[in-house]
């Protein structure tokens, strides 16, 4: 493949990723009555992304997606014209207890996940109910971001992640619902960023 001879080219490690995979969802913007395959709709540039993983565990972001670098390919000129998403990481070990509280994961998917916030909706008793179904959980990591001193503080937070396998199409609901299971970051969410595009009009397990 062009962008594996190119990250090897380049000399980047990639033991921590796994296969690149094709971002095909430029696809979902052409009307179902149009040929995607006409080289006239198909994009000019195409992005292969490589998820990364940290002890044999997939990383996502707070939205949902996947962390990852991503490689941009030209397809006129047939060449990677540009990459991104590549970091130096100095990753620590950490000991945190793990919640038990079957409860309160319950609770956070009820209202679509930890990250979801009702900002949209703030009369959700007279709000659209939508049931959705969950796929067995995923453990995982969450990749977040604290902001909460003056050096902000990255870190991977062990995570159940759902995946919604009936995605409403008129809902706001992301693919994923993710919980973190590390009681720290389960207390308040001051540290946590709030995502209103996550937001269903209300979500009923």
């Amino acid at each position: 493949k062009i962008s594996d001879n190119f990250l090897w080219n380049y000399g980047i490690d990639m033991t921590r990723y796994s296969q690149g995979k094709v971002d095909v969802s430029w696809r979902n913007w052409i009307p179902d009555w149009v040929d995607s395959s006409l080289e006239g709709n198909i994009p000019e540039s195409i992005t292969i992304n490589y998820p990364i993983r940290q002890d044999g565990k997939n990383i996502y972001e707070e939205n949902g997606m996947s962390r990852w670098i991503g490689l941009t390919y030209d397809v006129r000129n047939q060449k990677i014209s540009s990459l991104y998403g590549l970091s130096k990481e100095s990753l620590r070990a950490s000991d945190y207890p793990v919640t038990t509280d079957i409860d309160k994961i319950k609770k956070y998917i009820a209202q679509g996940g930890y990250y979801a916030t009702n900002i949209w909706n703030q009369n959700v008793e007279n709000g659209k109910k939508v049931e959705i179904l969950l796929n067995t959980p995923e453990i995982a990591y969450v990749h977040t971001l604290d902001t909460s001193s003056e050096k902000p503080e990255e870190y991977y937070v062990p995570a159940l992640i759902f995946h919604v396998s009936n995605k409403p199409v008129d809902s706001y609901i992301g693919d994923t619902i993710i919980i973190p299971i590390i009681d720290d970051f389960m207390k308040g969410n001051s540290r946590w960023w709030q995502l209103p595009y996550m937001t269903p009009d209300l979500m009923e397990r």
